[in-house]
């Protein structure tokens, strides 16, 4: 079942997710917080771009001014809407060259975190929607400060992400 993103349904979203097929090909798994899960034909990083488009968010702007701010020049949050604040993260290893790794969160529908290794962190949302991150929950830790950041640089201004921050209700 294919659906599109409206102004209507985007805060609804919790998770754009990569995935394969039992031939290898890439497509992408959409979860919103209703439960309701979709795919989408294309890959994920199409369907990003497909979002800032929907939603008139300058994607390539915004990489850069962000990318000065936070001093990285990759896995840059992306806030296209008050309630939806895309985070990249990493979701599974890639088989080959251009498969795409990286799958996006929706920071506003994050409910919880917890450390199931090492290297892997478990996401919980609003729906029940369990997601595995390869990375350590320090490194999830980090990207989730920079993501609210980016959101207040976005939909505050600049002197909120400068405040201390009380500590998230998950950590």
């Amino acid at each position: 079942m294919q659906k599109v993103v409206t102004l209507e349904n985007i805060s609804g979203i919790e998770a754009i997710m990569p995935e394969r097929d039992e031939n290898g090909g890439n497509f992408t798994k959409i979860s919103l917080e209703t439960g309701l899960e979709w795919v989408e034909l294309i890959r994920c990083s199409t369907y990003i771009k497909n979002v800032a488009k929907i939603m008139s968010f300058d994607m390539p702007a915004w990489k850069l001014n962000a990318s000065q701010i936070l001093s990285k020049n990759y896995g840059i949050p992306l806030p296209v809407h008050p309630g939806v604040v895309l985070v990249p993260v990493k979701v599974r290893s890639s088989a080959y060259k251009d498969e795409g790794s990286y799958g996006y969160i929706n920071l506003m529908k994050l409910e919880g975190v917890e450390i199931v290794d090492k290297k892997i962190t478990r996401l919980f949302f609003v729906s029940g929607l369990e997601i595995d991150v390869m990375s350590s929950y320090n490194a999830v830790d980090i990207l989730l400060t920079q993501a609210r950041c980016c959101f207040d640089i976005q939909f505050k201004g600049f002197k909120e992400c400068l405040k201390k921050k009380k500590k998230w209700k998950y950590a």
